[in-house]
């Protein structure tokens, strides 16, 4: 038998929709004005809200953990509807009535068809109902092949993954224009030409690269102010290394500097010789705890358990780790 919602006591309306899944509750809050008021006047146990740009399709999930994350809902834009638009609605977002088709993918999840024109628009609303609903600023993926969907200015957004093939160090920069406030970036494309010397790549807290060319190397070991550098992927010169880690060890540079995570082939990083080659001593838990814990790894690691140094080399305060691939 239906139940009537909007016409029950105030607490047991939010009992009944906090027992739903988030696409539940999202659609929901899109059956009428009162019962959007309603639903924007709960607060969730969310901890990250993240979404998916693609060149066709623009995702939403949310984690109540930062590990995890779950599904819920994804958007297509099409060039017209499937079926001859059948179970489409119209339904508001913002200040804009938009037609769509609902349905569900093969494991049950729900997925939206909007058609493609006026698609920047159309996104930015579904991203500032999404931002009000769970009250979360987000996190961004973006495959850089989509980077025109993106609306001119976007709401804040401390952090962003940016995944494609080549990319030219203009688009990256284009791409991060649109955003504010951004505090971490992980970089899943290669660059081969080097970025501006006043670049958000080098003055933001946490930076990933995963596919490191020499020009970026050498520009991020020289002119990087943020707090955490992960480095991967790519052939590396030791002198350079060594040359940036006597300078981070004598004040020189990299004031801000807490942590440096250098991953390469072993054929091409001998890091036995750089640990000759620089002043080294065992670990020593009288002076500092085994385990050091960086909040900025889940952004990029599944396994993003705290560092265990009981077995590392130190050098002064800092502590670094080479990874071997």
């Amino acid at each position: 038998m239906p139940i009537k919602i909007i016409q029950l006591p105030y607490l047991v309306q939010k009992h009944i929709i906090k027992g739903m899944d988030y696409t539940s509750m999202f659609l929901l809050s899109k059956c009428s004005l009162r019962m959007e008021r309603i639903a924007y006047s709960l607060r969730f146990n969310i901890e990250k809200l993240r979404y998916t740009v693609l060149q066709s399709r623009f995702a939403v999930r949310v984690s109540e953990d930062n590990y995890r994350y779950i599904h819920v809902i994804s958007i297509d834009f099409v060039e017209e509807f499937s079926d001859q638009g059948k179970n489409s609605y119209w339904f508001r977002i913002g200040d804009i009535n938009i037609k769509a088709k609902y349905s569900r993918d093969s494991e049950g999840k729900c997925k939206l068809e909007v058609c493609r024109p006026c698609r920047k628009t159309i996104q930015r609303m579904f991203q500032q109902e999404f931002e009000r609903l769970f009250r979360r600023s987000p996190v961004f993926t973006i495959h850089t092949i989509a980077h025109q969907t993106l609306d001119a200015s976007i709401s804040k957004c401390e952090d962003i993954r940016l995944n494609g093939d080549v990319d030219k160090a203009e688009l990256i920069e284009s791409i991060l224009s649109k955003f504010t406030g951004v505090k971490n970036i992980c970089l899943c494309s290669t660059v081969s030409d080097p970025f501006t010397s006043n670049s958000t790549i080098f003055n933001v807290e946490t930076l990933i690269v995963t596919k490191c060319e020499p020009v970026m190397i050498n520009a991020l070991l020289s002119e990087f102010t943020g707090r955490h550098l992960v480095l991967g992927g790519a052939e590396f010169d030791l002198s350079k290394i060594e040359s940036f880690l006597r300078r981070w060890m004598s004040n020189e540079a990299f004031h801000n500097l807490e942590t440096i995570e250098i991953y390469a082939r072993s054929a091409f990083f001998d890091f036995e010789r750089i640990l000759d080659n620089i002043q080294t001593h065992p670990f020593d838990p009288s002076k500092r705890p085994a385990v050091y814990s960086n909040s900025s790894r889940w952004f990029m690691y599944y396994d993003n358990k705290d560092f265990n140094c009981s077995e590392w080399y130190l050098f002064k305060k800092f502590v670094l780790l080479y990874g071997i691939k």
